[in-house]
């Protein structure tokens, strides 16, 4: 009796265009996500949004991201894969002009729902890519690497864009990184013929059912890391306040944060696979945890702490997202990691925030370090399963 399976060859390496398309690609979405809390700010300042309104400007936005991710990401695990790409950097595009002539109005969400619709699925483009690369933690590594550094560059370069173009500059400017994954898009690897469902045995299906459970697996651990690190990173400030650190040096502190966040990333593509997918979790995990356990009382060890959370965060994330795509090379697993990225980072402050209600921070450390570690053990055992599914697929 034959069974349908998602067979899952070896990943073979792809060309150096390739691998910058997706990277430029995937880092048209998170552009828009990691610069909102700029363009709202530009937009609470020059058209005087309220807070509430700036709340459901960014919830539509990730509304828009998670729908597109959940319902419409499989379809990048199709043939149509370029051309779901294709329309998803058209939205992008097209939700940022369309904001240049609602932003006075009531209406504006709407236009960034579409934009968000876009970015969930360039970011999903992005996961499902990297289950053709044969090392997706270094390609990962990379792009959060250089979105970093992007959008670091374009929030200090905000105040001057505002002043010299206003509003309309600032949406023309993020629509035109739409245009540079479009540029890339030509480059972009389509779903390869190895990647597609194919005939097998009985123990091609078990060993198939095994991989699906360890990209499973994977997801669930990334959503639980996620929303960890979503309890304590939110609370970073005020923990800061509570241990009479002043607040001028607790902002210099998180603005230093991202330089370990680049710092993290470039070692982490430097790292790759060397030694292995384990140690850098375990290591890197280790390190976070600490981190998180040890924010102290002066400004000198605030400053560290903060720079060290960024930097282990961005590493080990790498990493997990390696292990996920690897999991499952046709692409469906990957497609769902922004989905699990969000979902975490978003529940996570809710929980923070209850956690947290006596005015005490030692719970919501205590859950967000138990919360990384349980992800941190559920994401080895997985990359256990996908290399014991490797073997199988070894001759002997």
């Amino acid at each position: 009796m034959m069974h349908t399976t998602s067979h899952n060859p070896p990943a073979t390496s792809i060309s150096a265009i390739a691998w910058t398309s997706i990277i430029a690609i995937g880092s048209t979405g998170a552009f828009m996500i990691i610069a909102m809390p700029g363009v709202l700010l530009a937009l609470s300042d020059k058209i005087h949004l309220s807070a509430g309104g700036a709340a459901r400007i960014a919830t539509s936005e990730l509304f828009g991201m998670l729908i597109s991710t959940l319902l419409l990401g499989q379809l990048l695990a199709t043939q149509h894969r370029k051309v779901v790409v294709a329309i998803a950097l058209f939205l992008l595009c097209l939700g940022n002009i369309v904001s240049i002539f609602l932003m006075h109005s009531s209406w504006l969400f709407t236009a960034r729902i579409v934009c968000g619709l876009g970015e969930g699925l360039t970011l999903a483009a992005m996961g499902a890519a990297a289950a053709a690369v044969p090392n997706p933690d270094r390609l990962f590594a990379a792009y959060m690497a250089s979105n970093l550094v992007v959008v670091t560059v374009f929030l200090s370069g905000l105040s001057r864009i505002i002043a010299f173009g206003g509003l309309t500059l600032m949406f023309l400017i993020l629509g035109a990184v739409g245009l540079v994954g479009i540029a890339a898009l030509p480059a972009f690897p389509g779903l390869a013929a190895s990647g597609r469902p194919q005939a097998g045995n009985l123990a091609s299906s078990f060993l198939s059912a095994v991989t699906n459970r360890s990209a499973v697996i994977g997801l669930i651990a990334s959503l639980i890391f996620c929303t960890g690190i979503g309890v304590v990173w939110p609370l970073m400030g005020q923990i800061g306040i509570s241990r009479a650190i002043p607040s001028g040096s607790i902002a210099s502190a998180l603005g230093l944060a991202p330089i370990g966040g680049v710092a993290a990333g470039v070692c982490a593509t430097l790292l790759g696979l060397r030694i292995g997918r384990r140690l850098p979790l375990i290591v890197g995990g280790a390190a976070l945890i600490l981190t998180m356990t040890i924010l102290a009382a002066d400004g000198w060890t605030f400053a560290a702490c903060a720079v060290s959370f960024m930097f282990w965060w961005v590493f080990v994330t790498a990493f997990f997202m390696g292990t996920i795509a690897s999991a499952d090379p046709t692409g469906r697993a990957g497609v769902l990691i922004p989905a699990t990225q969000q979902g975490g980072l978003a529940a996570g402050p809710i929980l923070g925030a209850l956690l947290a209600g006596s005015g005490s921070f030692a719970l919501p450390i205590a859950v967000g370090t138990t919360a990384c570690l349980v992800g941190l053990f559920l994401a080895i055992y997985s990359d256990s399963l996908t290399k014991a599914y490797s073997r199988h697929l070894q001759p002997s």
